[in-house]
């Protein structure tokens, strides 16, 4: 590649041919890659695949007899193995990918650096140049956060099914039906979630990698195959991984068993309004005060919470629920939270245990994942408050009680372990600033500890 004004004897290049011809080299670059996307290709197909063998696998499991879920249990287990293994394939890949844009964009700062100031000319041409690269780059960044966060998932799930056990299961106190008798009964049996958990106890399905956020309101969960893989992406286009296909599969925070409860809430509560208005209207004379009427209707809504449920906790449900118009900004609260707890947590996973072969860009104080769900600005956005609003949210880690997850984060944050581990890889300028808010950090969440612990000794 020549320089942007190449000889003296040669006029300088119009800069919309230095665009086109930075453009041109970014092709010749993605071509140069085809057996890596090939290869990319070929294991995301593989977990696409992986993913609807897995999908029939789980109704299958809700179905069968009960002799058959041990040998279905481990074919669960052997694919999402392979699955794993696909993953991680795709992300080495991808790293690669971003280290040969890398050193073009090093390649371009250092031509950078070395144009004189005066020349400006020159040096917009270049910081063209890295703006093209740059864009290249965080396009293949953006499919190695996704794939980084399905690999996380899939080891959450296998993590899960190495605690079943078969001779941990209760065994059958009734009569096994006849052959004959038991075709009829699979057709008429409901194949719902609920099936699968009286059959297999111990199996504890961990939400799925959400790599596009469906509506609260819209995402209907559906039990048939994945979709045709989709068409290859253009060459220089930022591209999306195939691997989200088989996220469908798994199920989902909006699926759960504590929001079926909330809705069958909702809907009872919207039942009630709607008959108090057919209720006589008594004189105004008569009438009760407003506080009284509110204390009624708070009382109502108490006393209409299910009790007959064993199996579901209504412990997390208000004393009186919302009015349903506001019942969507409430939905929509939750899933921003469960959206930026699952990039906390993936950031983090990258930090501790970074791709083999990956490069690592440079921290500083605007990307580091802190524990307040948004990216601050300055270290005074690192409140107490706001610290206990993300870390504590009910969208999140509903097995933990607000302890153990006070004492997890408390593990990340210490300044100690910040020294010896992470502040090398901060950019010098923001190292004074990344330290003074890992000292705010663990200093909030010192406090936390010891108010959620002074809870517990006067509960017991």
């Amino acid at each position: 590649m020549s320089l942007f004004p190449s000889t003296p004897s040669t006029p300088p290049m119009d800069l919309n041919s230095w665009i086109r011809q930075q453009e041109d080299t970014v092709a010749r670059t993605w071509a140069s890659l085809k057996r890596e996307e090939d290869e990319i290709e070929y294991e995301e197909e593989v977990v696409v695949k992986l993913g609807q063998r897995l999908s029939q696998t789980r109704d299958r499991i809700q179905v069968s007899h009960r002799s058959h879920i041990d040998a279905l249990m481990q074919q669960v287990a052997k694919d999402e193995g392979r699955m794993l293994q696909s993953i991680d394939a795709v992300g080495a890949r991808l790293a690669h990918e971003k280290s040969v844009f890398q050193r073009e964009i090093q390649r371009i700062a250092h031509s950078r650096a070395n144009t004189p100031r005066t020349d400006r000319h020159t040096r917009q041409a270049w910081d063209y140049a890295d703006r093209i690269w740059r864009a290249e780059e965080s396009g293949i960044q953006e499919r190695i956060d996704r794939v980084a966060a399905m690999g996380l998932e899939c080891r959450r799930r296998l993590a899960a099914s190495s605690t079943y056990s078969p001779s941990r299961r209760r065994p059958s106190t009734t009569a096994e039906p006849a052959p004959e008798e038991r075709e009829p009964l699979r057709r008429e049996r409901e194949r719902t979630k609920s099936s699968a958990d009286r059959f297999v106890r111990e199996r504890k399905v961990s939400a799925g990698a959400v790599i596009r956020e469906p509506a609260a309101k819209e995402f209907i969960r559906e039990r048939r195959p994945s979709q045709a893989v989709p068409p290859s992406r253009p060459i220089t286009a930022a591209a999306r991984p195939a691997t989200a296909g088989a996220s469908r599969h798994y199920q989902t925070a909006e699926d759960s068993p504590r929001e079926r409860e909330r809705e069958r809430e909702s809907r009872r509560d919207r039942r009630e309004r709607d008959r108090e208005p057919r209720e006589p209207r008594e004189p105004s004379s008569h009438r009760e005060p407003s506080s009284h009427r509110e204390h009624r209707q708070r009382t109502k809504s108490t006393a209409a919470l299910p009790t007959h449920h064993a199996s579901h906790s209504t412990s997390h449900l208000p004393a009186s629920l919302p009015p349903a118009s506001h019942m969507p900004h409430v939905s929509e609260d939750r899933t921003r939270l469960a959206a930026a707890w699952t990039a906390y947590e993936c950031r983090w996973a990258g930090l501790q245990a970074p791709i083999p072969s990956a490069p690592t860009a440079p921290l500083t104080f605007h990307n580091v994942p802190w524990p307040v769900g948004f990216q601050p600005e300055s270290p005074r956005s690192l409140t107490p408050d706001r610290i206990k609003k993300f870390l504590l949210s009910s969208s999140h880690s509903p097995h933990r009680s607000p302890k153990e997850r006070l004492r997890s984060a408390l593990s990340l944050w210490r300044p100690e372990q910040w020294e010896d581990k992470w502040i090398n890889s901060v950019e010098p300028g923001d190292r004074d600033k990344v330290r003074y808010g890992v000292s705010v950090v663990a200093q909030c969440l010192g406090e936390l500890l010891k108010e959620a612990s002074s809870k517990e000794d006067r509960s017991a």
